[in-house]
């Protein structure tokens, strides 16, 4: 269950950086800026410390495929837990507990490039915030849901700074970093056992039949993809 857990929370990071969103996006092309990302995920509560809840480091392809590694910290600064993401144009996103020897098939299309939509952002008064430099680049703003504030870059077609306000202060992720280039990192799945069952659980829950029908073909397919590749690695 813990390691569940942490991989979709490393998702769900993942999505909110990549900004994946039906009023902000119109699905793009696969291929794109090349570079390494760090973002750091802060908690700043109202009658405390700031406390350093994440730090990841997201190395992106310009074909499309990415990495993403995440390293989590308790209150006192030490390390707690942490694990890999890996985005694939072909077969969908995986989770990657450290020292674990499997990967977890999450979602099938949350790696997919996304065209960030200038002009429908600036057009929606009740929406949109403004514009600000982030680490020299420009940045667009708009509250994306309420308590939810981004300020997205269009040359990354991502967030490079997202505020989320909630009870008891406000949660801060924030780009620090920016390395352009291609990055050194081998695009393929670690070789060992893929666990489905996050996904069938969600299959599970879907109560659309013609969806549900459409997630149990792309997880048979994604079985046998990967078969295929494993049985190539052996070769």
């Amino acid at each position: 269950m813990k390691t569940t857990l942490l991989l979709l929370s490393l998702l769900l990071i993942a999505v909110a950086t990549l900004g994946i969103g039906v009023r902000r996006y119109e699905h793009n092309h696969q291929s794109g800026q090349a570079y390494t990302m760090t973002m750091t995920d802060t908690l700043y509560p109202t009658d405390g410390l700031p406390w350093v809840r994440s730090i990841s480091t997201r190395y992106q392809k310009g074909d499309g495929n990415w990495k993403q590694v995440r390293q989590g910290f308790n209150k006192d600064g030490t390390a707690d837990g942490g694990g890999e993401l890996y985005g694939f144009n072909d077969l969908g996103v995986f989770g990657h507990e450290t020292d674990s020897n499997s990967v977890t098939f999450l979602s099938q299309k949350d790696h997919a490039f996304h065209h960030v939509n200038e002009a429908a952002m600036r057009a929606n008064r009740e929406t949109f915030l403004g514009e600000r430099k982030i680490l020299g680049y420009s940045c667009l703003g708009q509250q994306s849901a309420p308590g939810i504030e981004d300020w997205l870059s269009p040359e990354f077609e991502i967030p490079l700074l997202e505020i989320h306000y909630v009870m008891n202060g406000k949660i801060v992720r924030e780009v620090t970093q920016i390395m352009l280039g291609e990055p050194n990192f081998n695009a393929t799945l670690p070789n060992c056992n893929v666990n489905y069952s996050p996904y069938e659980q969600k299959l599970q829950e879907q109560t659309d039949s013609k969806i549900a029908a459409q997630m149990k073909q792309i997880e048979d397919l994604t079985k046998v993809r990967i078969q295929q590749l494993q049985n190539q690695s052996s070769r």
